[in-house]
C-alpha cells in the first residue's frame, strides 16, 4: 500500500467520523435550546463545521465511488474538496461559540451514577416523604382532636344553660351556632339572616345592634324580646366584631342568655311588694279599728291588754296561716282550727268541723278570721266553751250546689250554759262581725240565742271562696 493510499483511507474515516460528530450534535439541541440566539448559532455552526469539513475530506471518496458506480453523472468541474473546506472555514468563527456553550453544557451535566446509589437515594427521599406524611397526618389528627375536645368542652359548658353563641357573616347570615333557645333549630338557622327567622320588629332590632357593631367596629348590646309561639322571651344579646388572621372583620360574633326566669322573679317580687304594700295598709287600718273599738269598750288599761293581745294573737294566727301557704288560699278547715283551737282546752272533741273542701282567698281570709275569732272568745266566755261539757260544731256547704254564688256556714254551740238575750246594745265582737262580713265579705251575719245555745249563720260570696 502506498503513501497515497495511506492517506486516501485516513481523510476518507476522518471525514467519515466528522459528519458523525455533527449527528452527534443533535442530541444536545434541548440542552442549548434555553440559552439565547447565540446559543442557536453555535448549534449551527456546531452541526455545519464537522459536516462540511467531513464532507471535503471524504471527496476523494465519493468522487471514487461516484465514477466507478455513476460514470455518467455528470459532476461540476474543479475540486469539490477544496469548495468545502472553504465552506467549513467560514463556520469556524461560530464553532468557537458552540465550542463554549458546549463546554458549559457539559459541564453542567450530573455524573454518572451508580444505579444501585440511585436507587437507595430514591429510597431514602421516599422513606422521608413517608416520614412526613405521617408526621403531618399526626398533627392533622392532634388538631383534630384538639377542636373535638375544645367543641364537647362548649357544649358541655353550655349544656342546661341559657346561653346561646352565634357567628355571622358580613351579610349578617349565621355561619354557626351552639345551643340555640328553645323553639328553634340551629341547622334550619344556618345561612339565613334573622329578617328571615324572626318577627319584623324583633329582626329590625338584632340586625340594627350587629350592623352597628360591624359598622363601628366595637361591641353592641342591648334586650331583645322574642316571641316563640304564644310565649315571649327575653334575651340580653351582646355582639362584637370577629376579625381574621390580618384583623379584617369577617363577620360579628353574638352572645345571647335568656333572662326571661330572671324578668319574671322581678316581675312577681315587684307584685309581691306591692300586693305586702297594701295588705300591710289593711292590717294597720284593722289594727287601728280594732283598737280604737277595744279601748272604748274597755273598762281599764289591763282589760284593753287581754282584749287588744286576744284579738291581735287572731290576726297573726291569720297571717302564719297565709305564710304557709305562699299568700295564697286557706282551707276553710285549718282557718277554723287556727281560729278556735287556742279556745278549746285540752280535748279537741269539743269541736266538730263538718263541709265540702273549700278555701278562702287570702285577703278575705284574715277578716273571716276575726269573725271566728269574736265567736270563739264569746262562746269561751259565756257559751259552750266555758265550761267542761259544751261543744261547738261548724258546718258549711255551697248554695246552690250546682252552681254555687254563696258560701253558707253554721255556727251552733250546744252543752253549755243558758243562754238568755241581751238586753244591752249588741257588743264590739256583734258589731265586727257584722260589718266584717258586710264590707270584706259581701256577705251577713245573723245570731240566734237559744237558751240551749246560740246558732249563727254566716254567708260568704262566692267571690271569695276557691273550690
Amino acid at each position: 500500500m502506498t503513501n497515497a493510499d495511506i492517506a486516501f483511507a485516513t481523510s476518507s474515516v476522518v471525514g467519515l467520523a466528522l459528519v458523525a460528530l455533527s449527528g452527534a450534535g443533535i442530541s444536545l439541541r434541548k440542552r442549548l435550546s434555553g440559552n439565547g440566539i447565540l446559543a442557536h448559532i453555535g448549534m449551527a455552526s456546531a452541526l455545519l463545521f464537522p459536516l462540511l469539513t467531513g464532507i471535503a475530506l471524504m471527496s476523494p471518496l465519493l468522487a471514487s465511488l461516484t465514477g466507478r458506480f455513476l460514470p455518467n453523472l455528470p459532476l461540476p468541474s474543479g475540486d469539490v474538496g477544496q469548495i468545502f473546506l472553504l465552506l467549513a472555514a467560514v463556520t469556524v468563527p461560530f464553532a468557537v461559540t458552540s465550542v463554549f456553550f458546549f463546554v458549559r453544557t457539559i459541564t453542567g451535566l450530573p455524573p454518572a451514577a451508580d444505579p444501585e446509589g440511585i436507587v437507595m437515594a430514591h429510597r431514602r427521599t421516599l422513606e422521608k416523604l413517608r416520614n412526613s406524611r405521617k408526621d403531618l397526618e399526626r398533627r392533622v389528627a392532634e388538631c383534630s382532636r384538639e377542636v373535638y375536645e375544645a367543641k364537647k368542652c362548649l357544649e358541655l359548658a353550655l349544656r342546661d344553660t341559657h346561653i346561646t353563641l352565634a357567628m355571622q357573616d358580613t351579610l349578617l347570615r349565621y355561619t354557626w351556632i351552639r345551643n340555640a333557645p328553645a323553639g328553634f333549630d340551629a341547622q334550619n338557622m344556618l345561612g339565613r339572616t334573622d329578617a328571615e327567622i324572626l318577627e319584623k320588629g324583633t329582626a329590625h332590632q338584632m340586625t340594627a345592634l350587629k350592623q352597628r357593631a360591624l359598622d363601628t367596629g366595637e361591641e353592641a348590646k342591648g334586650q331583645i324580646f322574642v316571641r316563640d309561639g304564644t310565649r315571649g322571651r327575653y334575651f340580653d344579646l351582646r355582639t362584637e366584631p370577629y376579625h381574621d388572621e390580618d384583623g379584617t372583620i369577617v363577620g360579628v360574633l353574638s352572645i345571647a342568655v335568656d333572662v326571661t326566669e330572671q324578668r319574671e322573679r322581678e316581675e312577681r317580687l315587684r307584685s309581691v311588694l306591692l300586693e305586702m304594700s297594701h295588705r300591710s295598709k289593711n292590717m294597720l287600718a284593722i289594727l287601728l279599728v280594732i283598737a280604737r273599738h277595744t279601748a272604748h269598750r274597755s273598762r281599764s288599761i289591763a282589760d284593753f291588754i287581754t282584749a287588744f293581745d286576744a284579738r291581735l294573737r287572731a290576726l297573726l294566727g291569720s297571717q302564719d296561716l297565709l305564710v304557709e301557704h305562699d299568700w295564697r288560699s286557706i282551707p276553710l278547715h285549718e282557718l277554723l282550727r287556727a281560729q278556735i283551737a287556742p279556745y278549746l282546752g285540752p280535748s279537741e272533741k269539743r269541736l266538730q268541723l263538718e263541709g265540702p273542701d273549700v278555701r278562702i282567698r287570702a285577703e278575705p281570709a284574715q277578716n273571716l278570721g276575726l269573725v271566728l275569732h269574736e265567736l270563739a272568745l264569746n262562746a269561751r266566755r259565756f257559751g259552750a266553751l266555758s265550761n267542761g261539757r259544751g261543744q261547738v260544731k261548724v258546718m258549711w256547704n255551697l248554695d246552690p250546689a250546682e252552681a254555687p254564688t254563696i258560701l253558707k256556714m253554721t255556727w251552733e254551740e250546744t252543752g253549755g250554759p243558758k243562754v238568755t238575750p241581751p238586753t244591752s246594745p249588741p257588743g264590739f265582737g256583734q258589731k265586727m262581725t257584722e260589718q266584717i262580713l258586710a264590707h270584706s265579705l259581701d256577705g251577713r251575719a245573723s245570731i240566734n240565742y237559744r237558751p240551749e245555745g246560740i246558732i249563727c249563720h254566716i254567708d260568704v260570696s262566692m267571690a271569695h271562696v276557691e273550690m
